[in-house]
């Protein structure tokens, strides 16, 4: 029972020093972005077909991170349909 116990303990620990570990990579991707590309969450980006979207989030899970935006409607308001970004877009405004 103690065994047990002890290995309950250790997985609880290794979560938690996991999750750490998971939100200081999460951090220092969106840091690098906003550094070395200019984009952050609220940044205004063009496609390359010349659509631009709003930045409202930024999947760093994986290789590369993934940026979601809302479309400009033609009235200039954004929509609230989400979709994910390809990396063929340029930053328009942050």
């Amino acid at each position: 029972m103690k065994a047990l116990e002890t290995l309950t303990q250790g997985e609880r620990e290794l979560r938690d020093e996991l999750s750490l570990v998971s939100a200081r990579i999460r951090t220092e991707t969106l840091r690098l972005l906003e550094t070395e590309r200019g984009v952050r969450v609220g940044s205004i980006v063009r496609n390359s077909q010349g659509d631009e979207f709003r930045i409202t989030y930024i999947d760093t899970h994986g290789p590369e991170p993934w940026m979601v935006g809302t479309p400009r409607n033609t009235d200039g308001t954004f929509g609230i349909v989400k979709t994910y970004l390809s990396d063929d877009w340029k930053l328009v405004s942050t």
